[in-house]
């Protein structure tokens, strides 16, 4: 459950303290990203291309060759309501998260950022700016992507907290605390 108090306090605490780890400061604004709807067909940019290739070769695990396959995946359109967050230092695009969006809940789809800044933790940044707007828009619920076991690369969806995190057990057809 996203709407609780519970999760409101794990969003402020964790985003305080991700603005202040080691008492460095955001070479942004922090409080204001961009955030668009995107378009049907194709809702990135070049811009947003570059940043993907560029993320992409730093990374030690699988991802999508292409945006377009996280959004499509093997279709040529988006059947879904997506949002896109751009996060800029001055005009230089550093970060972009992409999440759909329904009734009650939103779902991260992908996030990437310039490897350049990756010790200000984009990743955890544009989860805690998903969970403000599903919050801002009264969602009840927030998916931030699926974790591995054993595939630690995928556990920083985690740090919103794991006694609020829950998961889908299909063969119980319910909802656990994860643990």
């Amino acid at each position: 459950p996203l709407y609780s108090s519970a999760a409101s306090d794990v969003y402020k605490r964790q985003l305080r303290k991700l603005l202040h780890l080691g008492g460095r400061e955001m070479p942004f604004n922090a409080f204001a990203p961009t955030t668009q709807m995107l378009g049907r067909w194709q809702p990135w940019n070049d811009g947003h291309t570059e940043l993907f290739k560029r993320y992409t070769k730093s990374i030690s695990f699988e991802t999508y060759d292409e945006i377009r396959e996280a959004i499509y995946g093997e279709g040529n359109r988006n059947p879904f309501k997506s949002k896109i967050i751009e996060v800029f230092d001055g005009q230089k695009l550093i970060a972009v998260g992409i999440f759909d969006i329904g009734k009650q809940s939103a779902q991260s789809i992908l996030h990437f950022y310039d490897p350049d800044y990756s010790k200000y933790s984009l990743g955890k940044y544009l989860l805690l700016i998903t969970v403000r707007y599903s919050q801002e828009h009264k969602f009840t619920f927030y998916y931030p992507g699926y974790i591995v076991c054993n595939r630690p690369c995928f556990d920083y969806k985690l740090f919103l907290g794991e006694d609020i995190a829950q998961y889908y057990d299909p063969s119980n057809a319910d909802w656990f605390v994860y643990d």
